[in-house]
């Protein structure tokens, strides 16, 4: 199974990704055969078990990647260390295909650490049928624009100009997540719309308090339309 070994050392953490193997299960029957094939030809048998020629570099990679097995709270004994001089790369810009994934997968960007793992239940923002008409809605609004044959995404002026404008609650997933969790309790029965929305008030109105503006928000003047 995939799984990782982190070592602190002076406050420190290293961290060693890789693999454990639970059970050799077919395997095992494969390296006695390729350990007897070596034996009766004093050559090793580089046929994988397809009977397809295998690649011994990548069987030396397969070996490296496994890890010995640990438990919590073992020590280890430092043997060697280098340091390499890297640069930071920001992350690739998305493409409209990347960004309905990155939409399925909002926990990912979530910035409230709480909040990351108690929506990786939900199913994103937006639904199958809306996630592509809102990349299009943006694009069409000119807060984003495409270039190149992948059609990277980038934003424009106008884009910028939103994000200086609004506040930081609305710059990141994480109020819109919550709301996407609500909607699907609703649509469970687990929640009711004048609880939604009532809270959506409270969050405006938390909004405008830190705008300084001396104004009650009405209900039923934001939301004369809502069907009950």
């Amino acid at each position: 199974e995939q799984t990782k070994i982190v070592v602190e050392q002076c406050k420190e953490e290293f961290v060693a990704n890789g693999r454990v193997v639970i059970e050799e299960g077919w395997k095992l029957l494969y390296k006695r055969h390729k350990s007897k094939s070596t034996t009766d030809n004093d050559e090793p048998d580089l046929t994988d078990e397809r009977g397809a020629e295998s690649d011994p570099k990548k069987e030396v990679i397969e070996e490296t990647d496994h890890l010995p097995a640990v438990k919590k709270n073992d020590t280890v004994l430092y043997t060697d260390s280098s340091v390499e001089a890297k640069q930071t790369k920001p992350p690739s810009r998305f493409t409209p295909s990347t960004l309905l994934q990155a939409m399925k997968e909002i926990h990912k960007f979530v910035k409230n650490e709480d909040l990351k793992k108690q929506l990786k239940a939900v199913s994103g923002i937006g639904t199958e049928a809306t996630r592509a008409n809102i990349i299009d809605e943006l694009i069409s609004r000119g807060f984003m624009k495409t270039s190149g044959k992948k059609q990277v995404l980038s934003p424009t002026e106008t884009g910028y100009l939103l994000v200086d404008a609004l506040p930081e609650e609305l710059l990141y997933p994480d109020e819109t997540a919550v709301w996407e969790e609500r909607l699907a309790l609703m649509s469970e029965g687990a929640d009711t719309l004048d609880s939604f929305l009532a809270d959506q008030i409270k969050f405006l109105q938390l909004l405008i308090d830190k705008l300084d503006f001396d104004k009650v928000i009405n209900f039923d003047q934001m939301m004369p339309n809502v069907v009950r």
